[in-house]
């Protein structure tokens, strides 16, 4: 025998939602649905929200101050394009 224990509420709300939609146990609703997946894993009753990673972006923000910051990133590079250009062509010497 194996036991299953499910840590997500929300996917063991929509096992019990599906058992009194079906009226079968939930035993037997994992078995149908363990079936059914492993042999057609497109037809899963089970469905799952997809991660956004727009909502989780965070925008990095740094505080340089020209006058007491000695050394900023990159203050050298002038025209962006041709430093990466060298940065390209740099990397084949290697």
């Amino acid at each position: 025998m194996l036991t299953i224990q499910v840590d997500d509420a929300r996917l063991e709300r929509q096992i019990e939602q599906q058992t009194r939609a079906t009226g079968l146990g939930i035993e037997q609703l994992i078995q149908k649905l363990l079936t059914q997946s492993f042999n057609n894993p497109a037809t899963a009753d089970l469905s799952y929200t997809r991660f956004d990673p727009a909502n989780h972006r965070n925008t990095l923000l740094f505080d340089v101050d020209p006058l007491t910051d000695d050394a900023p990133a990159f203050r050298h590079v002038s025209n962006s394009t041709e430093f990466a250009d060298q940065l390209r062509q740099n990397a084949w010497k290697r």
